[in-house]
């Protein structure tokens, strides 16, 4: 997980952002697979860590599979989905693509 979401509090970040954004939704899962996501949707990965939540707009499909809990990991993961543009913004997404490699 990198493009990372900063909230008000570390936890029950998934919760603020619904209640930040009215147009999120919790979805039941992941998505099978990234093509699943609408293009106008961004999906957000809310991880629950001791002490704190780690939240992240999943912008593709390589960010999709590194949000998958592995094997033994026992905490949960809730995805979220919501507008695009929001999750872009509050993530900070145009700052982080600008430091990814190109190529």
């Amino acid at each position: 997980m990198g493009c990372f979401i900063e909230t008000a509090r570390p936890r029950a970040k998934a919760e603020q952002i619904l209640a930040a954004y009215p147009d999120a939704i919790v979805l039941p899962g992941a998505p099978a697979s990234f093509a699943d996501v609408p293009a106008d949707k961004g999906l957000v990965c809310v991880v629950e860590n001791p002490g704190f939540d780690a939240a992240a707009f999943v912008y593709d499909a390589a960010e999709l599979e590194r949000c998958q809990p592995s094997p033994g990991d026992v905490r949960k993961h809730t995805y979220l989905l919501m507008d695009r543009a929001e999750a872009e913004r509050i993530s900070n997404f145009a700052e982080f693509k600008s430091r990814l490699p190109r190529g």
